[in-house]
């Protein structure tokens, strides 16, 4: 069979690599008339070997339908992690808006449960025909996709997986195997009886679903591994914005720890911890954080962050959306779980790290 680009493959040609009439071909692709099973799998193993796709965008333009999208993510400011999801969608929002597919924005205050309850109700309202949320309360997001299902809106979730039957599909890191990872990291090279301490920040009427699997996993990793009395893991929360009172909290907590050589950040916060230790002129403390957000970026480079583990949010964003018009808009098959690579990365390798979304990802 001699080698065609898949971009210039006709129905010509599929039907003259299978033997059979073109016609054939026509009703195997477009499911129209009666065809023969052995006909039809010997017509389909030659689409696949030949690479061909079928043009989508004269398919699409000819049902002359139109269809909304919205994406429900946390409230951001430039340079925040929660930018690049966006920004992965708003490329598979250009992608497709030749399919007749606009994709509408909605927010949410991160840490507040009861902004996440208000922003549902406004894309329930919508009655959008496909949605991607970040489902950082759990219990929230799990009703909200029971009521999206109800209406027949499929739904994906992004960054953090809520654990319920209900949704489509999830792109996004396995919150627990990154803990675990975040864990190994934090005890690599740590002196027997130094304490590590477990930050979290503080949320209103809600927790983080992922923050918890991490800390989860972190902390198994400690069990598991039979490290339980050679090390012992301090907890604390800092505040979103108050920098004082977070000073007060952590000159205690080390006026009262005397051994703490490590510390990890559960979200993407790191830079934040990091700026309040050098302002205490608190030295050698090993801190691991999450994501690529701008300041973490700076603290890696100086020294102030030791490791951040990542999850290519950008491609999550893109591949959620590009999920959601492959399903709604072609009725095509999604894989359910997609796991997102768990990079580490250091001031050394930061530099080369790939954060643009893939179209064949």
């Amino acid at each position: 069979m001699t080698p065609v680009s898949p971009d210039k493959i006709k129905i010509t040609d599929i039907a003259r690599a299978a033997n059979v009439s073109p016609g054939t071909v026509d009703r195997v692709l477009h499911g129209r008339g009666e065809v023969a099973e052995k006909t039809k799998k010997k017509v389909l193993s030659v689409i696949e070997k030949l690479g061909y796709k079928p043009n989508l965008l004269a398919r699409s333009l000819a049902t002359k339908k139109s269809f909304r999208f919205v994406s429900l993510l946390p409230e951001h400011r430039p340079g925040e992690y929660w930018e690049s999801p966006e920004k992965g969608i708003d490329k598979a929002r250009e992608e497709i808006r030749l399919y007749n597919v606009s994709v509408e924005k909605m927010y949410f205050d991160q840490f507040d449960a009861q902004s996440f309850v208000a922003a549902s109700e406004s894309l329930i309202a919508f009655k959008p025909d496909a949605a991607l949320i970040a489902p950082m309360f759990r219990n929230d997001a799990v009703l909200l996709t029971e009521r999206l299902l109800r209406n027949r809106i499929p739904c994906v979730y992004i960054d953090s997986n809520a654990e319920d039957e209900h949704y489509l599909s999830y792109f996004g890191q396995h919150s627990y195997q990154s803990g675990y990872v975040a864990a190994r990291l934090t005890e690599t090279g740590l002196p027997p009886g130094s304490e590590i301490l477990m930050v979290r920040t503080i949320r209103i009427s809600g927790t983080s679903n992922q923050i918890e699997r991490r800390e989860d996993g972190f902390s198994a990793y400690f069990r598991d591994k039979g490290l339980t009395d050679k090390y012992r893991l301090i907890r604390t929360k800092l505040s979103v914005d108050n920098d004082s009172d977070n000073r007060k909290e952590l000159t205690a907590v080390f006026e009262k720890h005397r051994n703490i050589r490590a510390a990890v950040v559960f979200n993407s916060r790191a830079y934040q911890l990091a700026d309040i230790l050098n302002k205490l002129k608190i030295k050698n403390i090993k801190l691991i954080g999450y994501d690529l957000s701008g300041d973490n970026i700076a603290r890696l480079k100086d020294g102030s962050i030791s490791f951040l583990i990542a999850q290519r949010p950008e491609e999550q964003g893109y591949r959620g959306i590009m999920a959601l018009c492959d399903r709604v808009v072609f009725n095509g098959e999604i894989n359910r779980i997609n796991y997102m690579p768990i990079d580490i990365i250091a001031k050394e390798n930061v530099d080369y790290y790939e954060t643009t979304p893939r179209a064949n990802a």
